[in-house]
């Protein structure tokens, strides 16, 4: 009898190459994956104590969890391996992930590789780094869990209109915009008017339909104090910014929107929503002549105390 092992194809060749990566590799690059893992649980969990020196409290957890961890080890997967094929081959190569909530997926081996402790030095390399790595993440004024114009806007706001008094809110469940009767997920009447107040203007910066939200909100009272941007389709785009611009979802049409439904602003006001006009059209000449958005913008931060 001739016993053939199931792992040797009977077309292989003796003198043939293994196509398998060398084990010493391959444990380099499994132990860099499941860094970039826990680097991402920690980002979605974590608010303290990131190297788990002590029993982890329930006071350690963050209270309000966001970014997608089903996504994130195939993000991190991905960006290794072609890392790995980039620097074997001398590749000529992007990696594009999209605009959700993966964003841990992505961050984490960019930390890992120490190319975000270059662009921000204060998230280190050691040991006090990461805690500000998990803290800041999905945070007002830090990082993002995907990248949204409405904190820009804010801090232009902020800037100019010192004595506007605004609240910023996330709505990570859609369905806690629906009233009660509808959906039991639906905020209270009290609840909702609490959060969103019954007598100051409402903008929805919305990354989908407007209409979604105004299905949503149907049965909510006072329904004049709700507006919402969102996409519409319009025209053709050279870069990200002027998709936000032809939508009316970017930073300076939100600013503007402000203006218009607070018109006891006064003549600062006027002034900042003709700067505003200035820079809309200023940043759609720039993207059409040189096919990206300004640096200045690109690489915005937020500009006050953290």
């Amino acid at each position: 009898m001739i016993s053939i092992r199931p792992e040797t194809p009977l077309t292989s060749q003796p003198d043939q190459p293994s196509s398998a990566l060398p084990p010493e590799e391959l444990q380099k690059i499994h132990a860099y994956w499941r860094a970039c893992n826990y680097l991402a649980v920690g980002m979605i969990y974590l608010q303290n104590n990131p190297l788990l020196k002590q029993p982890l409290t329930l006071a350690q957890i963050k209270p309000r969890l966001l970014g997608h961890w089903g996504t994130s080890p195939g993000l991190s997967f991905i960006y290794i391996h072609l890392n790995r094929l980039i620097k074997k081959y001398d590749l000529n190569m992007i990696f594009m992930a999209g605009p959700g909530h993966g964003a841990p997926g992505v961050l984490a081996p960019i930390y890992l590789e120490g190319t975000y402790s270059e662009v921000y030095p204060d998230q280190s390399q050691d040991a006090e780094g990461p805690r500000k790595f998990f803290t800041q993440f999905s945070f007002p004024g830090h990082i993002g869990s995907h990248c949204t114009p409405e904190m820009p806007a804010t801090a232009i706001l902020r800037e100019h209109l010192p004595d506007l008094k605004m609240r910023f809110i996330n709505v990570v469940d859609l369905y806690k915009l629906i009233h009660p009767k509808d959906h039991c997920h639906g905020l209270s009447e009290m609840d909702f008017n609490t959060l969103f107040t019954i007598d100051k203007p409402v903008i929805f910066n919305f990354h989908g339909y407007p209409w979604l939200i105004h299905k949503l909100t149907y049965a909510r009272s006072h329904q004049d104090r709700i507006h919402v941007r969102g996409y519409k389709e319009k025209g053709n785009i050279n870069t990200p910014l002027e998709l936000a611009i032809r939508n009316q979802i970017d930073r300076f049409n939100l600013v503007i929107d402000v203006i218009n439904r607070v018109p006891k602003l006064g003549a600062a006001a006027a002034h900042l929503k003709e700067q505003m006009k200035d820079a809309i059209i200023g940043n759609l000449n720039y993207a059409f002549e040189y096919g990206k958005d300004q640096d200045e913008l690109v690489n915005w931060q937020w500009p006050f105390e953290r």
